[in-house]
């Protein structure tokens, strides 16, 4: 387009402003969406906790969640030798454990082995805590 004063017209700094907002407006909902999901295994995961700690009231045995990787979360009733549920997170996800044994125990009376249950991007990370008297809460 035509400029006497050798700068950019009006209509091709219009047309440049539009193609950065939509290469822009295709950016940030891929950015946003990782969080999205990483909040949804979180609820799965405390969901899961929530359910294991019940059960383990009403039927008065002893419930383990396991780390199995850092990956999978598995549940299982204590001296069971299979499993009851296995949780498997996305690939562009860790979980890991704050135990050494990297398992919380959940016992009949309501109580539970503290812990950590931490999920990853490797950039961000999101937490399900249990403490001693086996409240579960998300950090």
């Amino acid at each position: 387009m035509f400029c006497g004063e050798g700068g950019f017209s009006l209509l091709e700094l219009l047309l440049v402003i539009a193609i950065l907002s939509l290469s822009i407006s295709f950016i940030f909902p891929a950015v946003n969406f990782n969080s999205l999901e990483m909040k949804n295994y979180r609820e799965i995961i405390y969901s899961t906790l929530r359910k294991v700690r019940q059960t383990a009231i009403i039927e008065s045995e002893d419930y383990l969640v396991e780390l199995l990787s850092s990956k999978k979360l598995a549940v299982k009733k204590d001296g069971e030798s299979f499993y009851n549920k296995v949780i498997e997170v996305g690939n562009r996800f860790t979980i890991s454990c704050s135990r050494n044994d990297n398992q919380l125990r959940f016992k009949p009376l309501g109580t539970a082995d503290g812990g950590t249950l931490i999920l990853s991007d490797g950039v961000n990370s999101l937490k399900v805590v249990v403490t001693g008297t086996g409240f579960i809460h998300k950090e």
